[in-house]
Formats: C-alpha cells, structure tokens, sequence
C-alpha cells in the first residue's frame, strides 16, 4: 500500500505494492507468490470478522506513482469487517524466489455522498 493508506468500510479496496524491489534494487515481476496473510486492529491485534488471506497479481505494463514496473494488486473485499475510523495492520508475506514479511498499516473510513 502507499504512503496514504485508506481503506472505505463496505467496499472493495484495492491493495497495491508500488514498485517492489530486491535488495539488488531490481523490480519484482516473478518467481514469487505475494499474499495478505492477516488484517488486524492496531488497537489490540484481533482479527477481523470476514477475512480470508488473498494473493496480489503482478501488473504488467501499469505505471503507478513513479513506478513503471514491479507493481501488485490485490483486492480487499467489502465483506470484511472494518469499523469506521479504525487503524489497521495488513500483513504481506512474499514466498518464492524472494522472501519477506511486511506491515501496512492503514485506517477505515466511511464513503459518503451527498
């Protein structure tokens, strides 16, 4: 996820890793598998209702932010339970050719239209 991480509660959210690099500083495109494994409150680390680990996708061709490669994707689905206002911790585990565990934090916030 980029640096301002919001996630709308009751909606889809896309999950993106801009850029992803090896620590020779070449772009990520293959030879792994990337994974949200857990979402969890910063508050007190408990799970959230409805979460199901999914995979992100490399996204060939996309440009995102300043990066021309190495970019994922992956979907957060609205049945998960977020609260409005709410920080979060979501965990990204890469298998593969390359290894590595990070956290992304981000906060819930409620879509409204007037």
């Amino acid at each position: 996820m980029p640096a301002a991480q919001l996630a709308y509660v009751e909606n889809d959210n896309a999950i993106w890793l801009e850029g992803l690099r090896d620590s020779l500083d070449a772009y990520i495109t293959s030879g792994v598998t990337i994974t949200c494994t857990a979402v969890t409150k910063v508050s007190d680390g408990s799970g959230v209702s409805g979460f199901s680990s999914f995979a992100l996708t490399y996204q060939s061709g996309v440009t995102r932010g300043d990066h021309g490669d190495g970019n994922w994707l992956g979907t957060l689905p609205a049945a998960v339970s977020l609260e409005e206002d709410t920080a979060y911790e979501a965990t990204i585990t890469i298998t593969g050719d390359k290894t590595g565990k990070f956290v992304a934090p981000f906060t819930a916030r409620k879509r409204t239209l007037s």
